[in-house]
């Protein structure tokens, strides 16, 4: 306790490792996609070549063909 309050850390676990602790691993955001903006089913984004899905949820690739390739390139 005395090390924790020396080294300015809120808990126990920030500066000891027990032998049965292991440590955390650092979280990492996922970076913000606007899904508004891109084809529902590939990702694109060239919003020159989406249009609107009807009831308005979302965006789709005009040319499919190319839409079902980049698909698949996808997976």
């Amino acid at each position: 306790r005395l090390v924790m309050m020396l080294t300015n850390q809120h808990t126990i676990r920030d500066v000891l490792l027990f032998p049965a602790m292991r440590p955390e691993a650092p979280v990492v955001e996922a970076p913000i996609v606007n899904d508004a903006n891109t084809c529902k089913k590939c990702g694109h984004d060239i919003q020159e070549e989406l249009k609107p899905a009807k009831k308005g949820k979302g965006m789709f690739c005009i040319d499919g063909n190319a839409c079902k390739q980049r698909a698949s390139e996808r997976t």
